[in-house]
């Protein structure tokens, strides 16, 4: 089996070496918990408008009190821990954003390099007063292919259970620079499920994963898994939710999903759906639209259209979080379209739509004297 998960040859002393990155020599991480404990009042709020409401879990339980709060929702960006600079964090929160989102992949984490780059995306946000929804999963196979058929529900056990155990060490490294962990990124699709035919993998290792958090509770939200599209009734993602969740019911705080394309009506008809199967609430981890490729006028406009039609518009009692799709525009992507999804430019000029988003953000919160300060409360 390939050694995909982090902690397991390098030990103890890698936590050790994670905080020194993090919190370098003379400071500590700085950033405003009561925004946690308000994600966790949302979802509170959210799950109680639910026809089935469940207990919420033992990990958001362990974040602190509920600041039950109606009519709020967390927003916030999505950037990368390669291009993330402390320019870009001081901007996202003099935007308005109240956390960002950046993916940490656990078969990497072996990596010094990686490492470091990890822990300094956690010190840059936090140095900006923001808390880190972490998505977490790896790039790689999570048993060796050739693992014969009658072995592999053994092997995906085993591998879930290393799994939750790097999240709980990352939990326990970068947990005051946290809003909540995120398990795992579009397993629905093949490009981010490297494991084979996911119908019959993804059920055993998550139940695994879950399993060992529900004994072992990270103290953070812990919201899943990612799904590409909502998981509407019969659909494939649903199919998957239930196989994740069979005998886990509590695994997760939040069913988080994405939701491109999708209208203010739809997605409050998903966070109705999802709270009455499931009895929780449904949370956006990724929505956004190019300036490229649109059909409908001139790009940079149409985007800040679109930008500030979806934030004007939202449910902000259906949906307690949800994370714009991106801070930055991507030079790597393979077209034109997939490269400009940033509010600013690869280079960090501003797009129009990062100033639709920070005037709508500023609407939704009330305040009209202007964008927050990019200081720590």
């Amino acid at each position: 089996m390939l050694s995909i998960f982090p902690f397991r040859s390098i030990g103890k002393p890698s936590e050790s070496i994670l905080k020194s990155a993090y919190h370098g020599k003379d400071t500590k991480p700085r950033y405003p918990r009561a925004k946690r404990f308000l994600l966790v009042a949302s979802l509170a709020f959210a799950w109680g408008h639910g026809a089935s409401a469940l207990a919420v879990s033992p990990s958001a339980q362990q974040t602190g009190n509920r600041f039950v709060q109606e009519n709020t929702t967390q927003t916030g960006v999505q950037v990368k821990i390669e291009t993330l600079r402390a320019d870009d964090a001081n901007a996202i929160r003099a935007a308005g954003f109240g956390f960002v989102r950046f993916g940490v992949w656990v078969d990497r984490l072996d990596d010094v390099a990686y490492r470091d780059r990890v822990a300094g995306a956690f010190r840059i946000a936090a140095s900006a007063g923001l808390p880190v929804l972490v998505t977490v999963r790896s790039t790689q196979p999570l048993i060796d292919i050739r693992t014969a058929a009658a072995d592999r529900p053994e092997a995906l056990e085993a591998a879930g259970l290393r799994f939750a155990q790097a999240v709980e060490q990352l939990a326990r490294t970068f947990g005051s620079g946290m809003l909540a962990i995120e398990l795992w990124n579009e397993p629905d699709l093949e490009k981010y499920w490297p494991t084979g035919d996911v119908s019959s993998t993804f059920g055993p290792f998550m139940r695994a994963v879950c399993a060992r958090l529900q004994t072992h509770p990270p103290g953070l939200p812990v919201i899943g898994f990612g799904f590409s599209r909502a998981p509407r009734p019969d659909s494939a993602q649903d199919a998957l939710l239930r196989t994740a969740t069979h005998g886990h019911a509590s695994c997760v705080d939040a069913v988080s999903y994405h939701a491109y394309g999708m209208t203010a009506g739809a997605i409050r008809e998903v966070a109705r759906d999802i709270r009455k199967r499931y009895g929780m609430p449904a949370v956006i981890t990724e929505w956004g639209v190019p300036s490229e490729g649109i059909a409908d006028g001139n790009g940079t406009d149409a985007q800040a259209r679109r930008v500030r039609t979806f934030l004007t518009t939202l449910d902000r009692n259906a949906t307690p979080l949800v994370s714009l799709y991106e801070w930055k525009d991507t030079r790597s992507g393979t077209n034109s379209r997939e490269r400009s999804y940033g509010l600013v430019s690869a280079n960090g000029d501003p797009k129009p739509a990062l100033a639709a988003a920070r005037a709508s953000l500023r609407t939704a919160r009330g305040d009209t004297s202007g964008s927050l300060k990019a200081t720590v409360p």
